[in-house]
């Protein structure tokens, strides 16, 4: 057997032992940063300040209020939909229906738990729906859906307008039906009225 106590060891050891000491000290650094920037970014709350002092925190109450549309489904919703909104276990304090040209006019409600739309909807539009609901406890949460009216035809978008529009009218006066669209199939309308 060889002596090795005066042995020279080999360079490739030393390199292992360089960067195992050098991966342990960035690695001490590493955590020692972490855990003191964590502790200046994150403050603690209030609840977490009672459970260190030893009073209880009591979790936050989720709310209850909920928001329903007559909408069966938010695609294809057909044009002649009016449009209404139900709180359920809370009142409506403020409700916006927006298209990317305008918002829907709407009312709510005397008791707040109902928004009706008092305009009608355009065709191959999404609609975005915010409502702000008051809770049974107090709690205002807000509340957020979407849906999209169906595509029609410029065929399918004729209305007509009627002159006389109401009121007293004397014998041979005429009645004028106006539509929006220039007619080209005049026999089709005629039957129609």
């Amino acid at each position: 057997m060889s002596d090795l106590s005066g042995a020279r060891p080999r360079p490739h050891a030393r390199r292992s032992a360089a960067v195992v000491a050098g991966l342990l000290s960035l690695g001490m650094v590493a955590a020692g940063c972490t855990s003191a920037s964590h502790d200046q970014a994150t403050p603690r709350s209030q609840s977490q300040a009672q459970a260190s002092d030893g009073g209880s925190a009591s979790p936050v109450a989720r709310s209850a209020a909920t928001v329903a549309t007559n909408l069966k489904r938010p695609h294809h919703v057909k044009v002649d939909t009016v449009l209404s909104l139900q709180a359920k276990d809370g009142s409506f304090k403020q409700v916006t229906v927006r298209s990317p040209k305008k918002a829907v006019a709407g009312e709510i409600s005397s008791d707040k738990s109902t928004w009706t739309a008092k305009d009608r909807l355009e065709p191959g539009t999404r609609y975005r729906v915010t409502s702000v609901v008051v809770d049974d406890d107090g709690r205002t949460v807000t509340k957020r859906s979407a849906f999209r009216t169906q595509d029609l035809s410029l065929d399918q978008q004729t209305y007509p307008s009627f002159a006389p529009n109401g009121g007293t009218v004397g014998v041979g006066m005429p009645v004028i039906v106006r539509f929006d669209v220039p007619v080209r199939n005049r026999a089709a309308i005629q039957k129609m009225c």
